[in-house]
């Protein structure tokens, strides 16, 4: 080696061509870099792209903003130009793309037999469906699809015009059907009114969970946190109606526990209220005669509702702007809704908080189903197309289905991945997945969601409006004018973007976004108060199946993500489990995980016991989205290892109770003790803050008094120098106003001279969704690790939502209150000094800062931090191709041996600082976000620079309300807590 060799030149040979390579001849090897000779169009090295499309993970439609880097689709956000969720997106919209790189989705066309798929060249696939369809008798081809308002519903039409058929049928497992029926009834209007949660300061719901999985979650949550939340000394009330403690009952002021399926009698007694009370705002004829045996007392009889609580909500809700919603996986789920439209006419909402000029898409559920039913039994189909619907999974009476498709000639399916239905077809048509497609999507009227193509297909799969014009053409040369789908939707979209200009620009923005064109009058129809009151009669214990804000009705059971993130109200993980009262897990002898058999007339389910105070007495209450037959997926079947990242799927995870169950979701149920037992996997074993004060509430009328206090505070600092701690952290003398008198310190205050980062995050907002949660997976290339890891609290996540229970043994109901943990970027922090190999660190910029390939694992900072916010890698995460393609280039995918935790997304801080260079400007405020704080549905997260005093997480920060968690440990943590006002009566 030359004696002239600098150490600096030594480590670059070594990174280079390895030590040896060094070593051996001093001259770094010669390497060939193949860059892009002829590059993609639109593609630059390290450059991101945007494309605007829309969500089809739910019926909602929400608008959504795809990153991709290279040409991969890398992160899915919120789109701020769409109406419908500002910017915003759930946990199933984050979870997208793993959808679309699924491991298990269908690569071509298969041939199904034996409940296998076989490959299938797409020119024979096509061919033989052709043939099927030309040798069918006249009107004996049907096609089953999901909602898709726009024009993919045109071409399904043109498609059975072309076919000789009008068998068109549209099914949805969670139902909007009940909706749509009830909005004709009472207001003679063909669609689902929108609702305005924002304008409403009293919400009442009977079950209908809108913070989850009803309707419109996404733009719910933000129009419920908007009108609910503290402002000027007021806030909102919200009270729940339902057998079941949810994650929307959760976050309500009051939560009505009422026997299961009683909701209806319930609203039947606030109607009679409301009418022999005078307290309409408006004339309801008829109604006397409807509710007149609804009284309160007899409400108390059938619901175990209190009759004082009943005429308090009938008061509540005409005092001042109301809502009214109720839900669609109860019992008479339509009579509900017509009663529930009457409350809210006879309030005055309707034209306020009720929008009949904003039509949602047009409601489908089982009941839909029911005539294609009879006729597969009566052998009247001769061809069934199947377009992404999976009643075999999903309908209740699963045996009926599964009788009557024996009894169809020729089933085909379109389907981007494997699904229990597809297993019945004889052929799958592998469709695109909706990332990879051009398409529309119409929620409600004046929304024109427009979706693009964000990346080429991953696999040899076809656009499914490509399918149906493929096949009626092969029926009838030239039939359907357009050779394929994109130009079928050009075609479609020429009125509305006439010429190019304004099609990109549609393109761009996501769509075209009008005002509603219909009628917002309130008027009743003639049928309004024609109600037939049937309550059901469940004697006995009672099963609810609820869908689940992870799954939502079991079609996104195969995203990794999804399985691992734990359920808002249980935190249970990747399986599942039977809510059990204490008091009927008393009556049963029967504990946490000890397994119960649940049989029905559908069926029988074994599953283990969770007790919660979240339900009532007798009622047992069963998650859906688990329970798929193995072919589903590796992710949502029973992995034996998950050593070093998933490896297989054998056998089944979790029970599947929708069989059990009516169209109503509920069923009477006997219920034994099995004797065995199954662990619960959970990522909290703590239900309580044990007097921690980590997710903190003020009683409403002492925010006033907290206010003043932190005013003469502030008033008394003015002009004192700064001590010594206060000196670089939180400005303003914020820390002094919060009430933490920083003191003396071993350890000089770090200096920021350019940025300090912080973070807000408002627990008035926060509805403990996960969102964030799952954001950042998805931002960060956080593993998955599997049930067995979780299970030793070995899970990696970054950011999660602890969930409280306020006493529990004392409270006969739960109390949850929520909070998002996560590194707190401490100025004062523990983990920095206890690092042996100063692998933590605090930079310039007030983060701390974790530099991997300098951590030996010690793991000191760890057991140092008193969050608990820092994960270790016990093993080398796997990510089965092609999810590795979703992985953020921009963040290092990390090994085992090395601790990892929050960086606050230090690398958009990054992109953005070098937007601003090139500019020759400075960072602007609110240019840097976190994946968090973009994703939240409800605007809970605000992240910024504190050190610019006109930002907005400085002036959020200086709320007298905030304060900082274990703040007595003086850590000096850079995220701020709003503390949660609520109503006195549940301080």
């Amino acid at each position: 080696m030359a004696d002239d060799i600098k150490r600096r030149d030594f480590l670059k040979l070594v990174g280079i061509g390895g030590a040896s390579t060094a070593l051996a001849n001093c001259t770094p090897p010669v390497e060939k870099i193949i860059p892009y000779v002829v590059k993609e169009e639109q593609v630059t090295p390290g450059d991101s792209l945007y494309f605007a499309t829309v969500c089809r993970e739910c019926p909602a439609g929400c608008g959504m903003v795809v990153r991709t880097r290279e040409g991969r689709a890398v992160k899915a956000e919120g789109n701020p130009e769409h109406p419908v969720n500002d910017g915003r997106l759930c946990m199933r919209g984050q979870a997208s793309i793993q959808g679309l790189y699924n491991p298990d989705r269908f690569a071509n066309a298969k041939r199904v037999g034996g409940g296998k798929f076989a490959d299938l060249g797409w020119d024979e696939a096509i061919a033989e469906v052709v043939g099927k369809v030309q040798a069918a008798r006249p009107n004996g081809v049907a096609y089953l699809g999901p909602v898709t308002p726009g024009t993919f519903d045109n071409l399904v039409g043109d498609f059975l015009n072309v076919v000789g058929s009008n068998g068109r049928y549209i099914y949805e497992a969670i139902p909007y059907a009940p909706l749509r029926n009830a909005a004709q009834r009472v207001f003679g209007v063909n669609g689902v009114p929108a609702h305005d949660f924002e304008k409403a300061r009293y919400v009442l719901s009977f079950s209908a969970d809108f913070l989850e999985t009803w309707l419109s979650p996404v733009e719910y949550a933000l129009g419920f946190t908007s009108g609910h939340s503290y402002k000027a000394g007021e806030m909102g009330r919200f009270v729940y109606v339902g057998p079941r403690y949810s994650l929307t009952a959760a976050n309500a002021d009051q939560w009505v526990s009422a026997n299961a399926g009683q909701e209806l009698a319930v609203a039947l007694g606030v109607l009679h209220v409301i009418i022999n009370e005078n307290l309409a705002k408006q004339s309801v004829n008829g109604v006397q005669s409807l509710v007149a045996d609804y009284t309160p007392d007899r409400v108390e009889q059938l619901s175990g509702v209190k009759a004082d609580t009943v005429r308090a909500i009938a008061r509540g809700v005409t005092a001042q702007d109301s809502l009214v919603v109720s839900g669609t996986t109860v019992a008479n789920a339509e009579e509900l809704a017509v009663v529930t439209n009457l409350i809210n006419y006879a309030a005055g909402n309707v034209g306020k908080t009720v929008l009949l000029n904003q039509l949602q898409q047009q409601g489908a559920g089982s009941n839909d189903l029911t005539p294609l039913l009879e006729r597969m039994e009566r052998g009247e189909i001769d061809v069934l197309v199947i377009n992404e619907v999976n009643p075999a999974f999903s309908y209740p009476d699963a045996a009926r289905w599964n009788a009557a498709i024996e009894k169809v000639g020729y089933v085909a399916q379109l389907d981007h991945q494997p699904t229990e239905t597809g297993a019945q077809a004889d052929v799958v048509l592998a469709t695109h997945y909706s990332l990879e497609q051009w398409n529309d999507y119409v929620p409600r009227e004046g929304v024109y969601g427009l979706m693009q193509p964000v990346m080429r297909p991953v696999f040899d799969t076809r656009h499914p409006g490509d399918l149906l014009i493929a096949i009626a053409r092969g029926v009838r040369a030239g039939a359907i004018g357009a050779p394929d789908y994109k130009t079928y939707l050009r075609q479609a979209w020429g009125s509305r973007t006439g010429d190019e200009k304004a099609w990109t620009q549609a393109l761009m923005k996501g769509g075209v976004f009008q005002a509603g064109s219909g009628s917002s009058a309130p008027r009743l129809a003639s049928t309004a108060t024609q109600l037939e009151v049937k309550l059901p009669e469940l004697q006995g214990d009672v099963l609810i199946a609820y869908p689940t804000i992870q799954y939502y009705d079991g079609r996104l059971a195969n995203r990794p993500v999804l399985q691992e993130h734990p359920d808002p109200m249980t935190k249970i993980t990747w399986m599942s489990w039977v809510e059990v009262h204490p008091r009927t897990a008393e009556k049963l002898g029967v504990k946490n995980g000890d397994l119960l058999s649940l049989k029905t007339e559908g069926g029988e389910i074994e599953a283990p016991v969770y007790v919660y105070k979240g339900v009532r007495e007798g009622v047992f209450a069963v998650p859906v989205g688990q329970g798929h037959s193995p072919l589903f997926g590796r992710f949502s079947g029973e992995a034996h290892s998950y050593r070093g990242g998933i490896v297989s799927a054998e056998g089944v995870r979790g029970v599947n109770p929708l069989p059990l169950v009516t169209p109503g979701f509920l069923a009477a149920v006997q219920v034994s003790n099995t004797g065995r037992r199954q662990t619960l996997i959970t990522t909290q074993t703590q239900p309580t803050q044990e007097d921690r004060d980590i997710s903190q509430v003020v009683p409403l009328s002492q925010v006033a008094l907290m206010a003043q206090q932190a005013s003469e505070k502030a008033r008394k600092l003015e002009g004192e120098p700064l001590r010594a701690a206060e000196v670089g952290t939180i400005p303003n003398r914020v820390a002094g106003i919060q009430g933490a008198e920083p003191g003396a310190s071993f350890y000089p205050a770090h200096d920021h001279p350019a940025h300090r980062w912080a973070m807000v995050i408002d627990l008035n907002s926060c509805i403990g969704c996960g969102s964030c949660s799952v954001a950042c997976y998805t931002e960060n290339n956080i593993p998955v690790v599997g049930p067995e890891l979780v299970a030793k609290g070995r899970e990696m996540s970054w950011l999660w939502i602890e969930r409280y229970f306020e006493e529990p043994e004392a409270e006969e109901q739960p109390d949850a209150r929520f909070i998002p943990m996560l590194c707190q970027h401490c100025d004062n922090a523990p983990c920095e000094p206890v690092c042996p190999v100063y692998a933590t660190y605090h930079t310039p910029e007030g983060l701390n800062a974790q530099v991997y390939n300098r951590c030996v694992g010690t793991r000191y900072c760890g057991n140092n931090c008193p969050y608990k916010v820092r994960r270790f890698n016990w093993f080398e995460y796997e990510w089965p191709a092609p999810l590795n393609l979703g992985l953020n280039p921009d963040v290092s995918v990390r090994s085992r041996g090395v601790m990892e935790k929050c960086t606050f997304c230090v690398q958009r801080t990054r992109e953005a600082k070098n937007d601003a260079r090139n500019e020759a400007r400075p960072v602007r405020d609110g240019e840097v976000t976190t994946a968090c704080a973009q994703t939240c549905p409800t605007n809970a997260i605000t992240f910024g620079d504190i050190m610019d005093p006109n930002s907005q997480v400085a002036k959020l920060t200086a709320n007298p309300l905030g304060y900082r968690v274990l703040e007595e440990l003086n850590t000096q943590a850079a995220i701020t807590y709003i503390r949660e006002v609520v109503h006195d009566s549940e301080a």
